[in-house]
């Protein structure tokens, strides 16, 4: 459920930059209204998954459960908080179209980390971050 979530505002980032690009805007600010419910969905969803990782023990061999929590934890919180500070700068284009790229390379970098050493891990990143 997270990855669909998580995979959606790759997509609605795609977007935004396209509306704007083709000039836009109104369109822009209206999608703006869901990517700001979809970052907040994201906050909840991104740390009751890290807790329940935690729970299942399904944290990846390479970190501690502890520093799982804490990458993982204050990586979502940071998303969160660019978002918001670039919701709150959004009429100086120059700032909110940066935070917004940061918030977003915030919230893949866990998914690209997992992807990248898989090879090297063997089974185990299949059998983990499958839908159960």
């Amino acid at each position: 459920m997270h990855g669909l979530v998580f995979m959606s505002w790759v997509a609605l980032y795609v977007v935004q930059c396209v509306v704007v690009v083709v000039g836009r805007v109104a369109w822009h600010r209206r999608l703006g209204v869901a990517g700001a419910a979809l970052a907040v969905m994201m906050l909840g969803l991104g740390l009751y998954t890290t807790v329940l990782c935690l729970q299942r023990g399904a944290v990846p061999p390479f970190f501690s459960p502890a520093l799982f929590l804490v990458i993982d934890g204050l990586g979502i919180i940071m998303f969160f908080v660019l978002v918001a500070a670039a919701i709150l700068v959004r009429q100086r284009s120059d700032w909110h179209k940066r935070l917004m790229l940061g918030a977003t390379i915030l919230v893949t970098s866990p998914a690209i980390g997992r992807i990248l050493p898989m090879p090297l891990l063997g089974p185990w990143p299949v059998g983990r971050f499958t839908l159960q």
